[in-house]
């Protein structure tokens, strides 16, 4: 893509929107898996009805980010490598939104602000996309990624509370976008994307499939698709390595938790590749803090506490809980759950 206009654009975003209307469109799902990059749509009802149905075995589509655009040096390690700004990197899927058929405030936008606040992860009413339900209201914990759970489990579409409930199925329209950034006038910017398409036994397992498809579309396009060029190797010169897909190091910060599910403790931990001041809290999944576990500045490394499920040295109820770190411009969440 390239700037034709005489100024330079800042604070912008690059969208890819989507219409999937896989087979039947009226009872669609969509989703999103953060370490592959990966945007889809799958079925949300087991047999997929309608003239245009697959039937029984309802097949998954997906927009995957095979390559972002180089990043701004804005402080920031987009590719989650461990380095601030080298030189090389590229920026992936920041957000991915989605919006229903309609004219409500979960809806297509009607011009260009509500455009560019989806975009940004923003309802058209000026709510940010937030954790659980349909994403608008459920909780007050902002989220970047809409449905990041595996079908079936929280956060999902199929398992929207974290107690089972879903969303009614129905005509999906998404967008990932990747942004900030600026954009000078004149200046050219190269993202790879991929479409990909599987089918398995049954709507979860063709999820499934097109997620551990990604890899070797990946792969293949690495290795010029056995054309006998290397579109990476070309572009990044003899001294330099292949390009890879920033999201199979991890996400920023590297949150993890474990065990997963606990009933004593958890134990979580993180890397930061810069220092800075550190936020990390527990939510409930209605969005209200439980407690906060860190609230200092930090150096680089690998950090780890322990959290025992309580709250002011009461235990909690045995349920689902949400982990949130901030740090800089960055915020990750994580959801572990409590089980006696």
């Amino acid at each position: 893509m390239t700037n034709k206009s005489n100024r330079d654009l800042e604070e912008a975003y690059f969208g890819l929107w989507a219409d999937p209307d896989l087979g039947d469109a009226s009872d669609d799902y969509v989703g999103s898996d953060t370490t592959a990059g990966l945007a889809y749509a799958w079925n949300g009802r087991d047999f997929d009805d309608g003239a245009d149905g697959y039937g029984s075995k309802p097949p998954a589509i997906g927009y995957s980010v095979v390559e972002g655009f180089e990043a701004d040096d804005d402080g920031l390690d987009n590719n989650a490598d461990g380095q601030i700004d080298e030189s090389g990197e590229r920026m992936g899927m920041t957000r991915f939104m989605y919006y229903l058929n309609s004219s409500v405030n979960l809806g297509n936008p009607n011009d260009g602000d509500e455009a560019y606040d989806y975009l940004r992860g923003f309802w058209r009413d000026g709510m940010p996309l937030t954790l659980g339900g349909t994403g608008h209201g459920f909780s007050e914990i902002p989220v970047d990624f809409a449905f990041p759970g595996e079908p079936g489990k929280f956060w999902s579409e199929e398992n929207i509370d974290a107690a089972g409930n879903r969303n009614p199925p129905g005509r999906r329209k998404f967008v990932l976008s990747f942004g900030p950034f600026t954009f000078p006038a004149g200046a050219s910017k190269e993202v790879v994307l991929a479409l990909t398409f599987a089918r398995g036994d049954d709507r979860f397992a063709s999820v499934r499939k097109l997620v551990e498809s990604i890899d070797t579309v990946h792969a293949a396009y690495r290795d010029g698709f056995g054309l006998g060029f290397s579109p990476t190797a070309a572009e990044s010169g003899p001294d330099q390595p292949p390009t890879t897909n920033p999201y199979k190091s991890g996400q920023a910060f590297q949150l993890s938790a474990y065990p997963n599910p606990f009933t004593t403790s958890v134990t979580i931990s993180y890397e930061l590749s810069e220092p800075g001041d550190v936020a990390l809290a527990v939510f409930d999944v209605l969005g209200r803090r439980v407690t906060s576990l860190v609230e200092k500045h930090q150096n680089p490394g690998r950090h780890a506490i322990s959290w025992s499920g309580t709250m002011d040295g009461v235990r909690l109820a045995d349920g689902l809980y949400i982990l949130q770190l901030e740090a800089g411009k960055v915020t990750q969440t994580r959801s572990v759950a409590l089980a006696r």
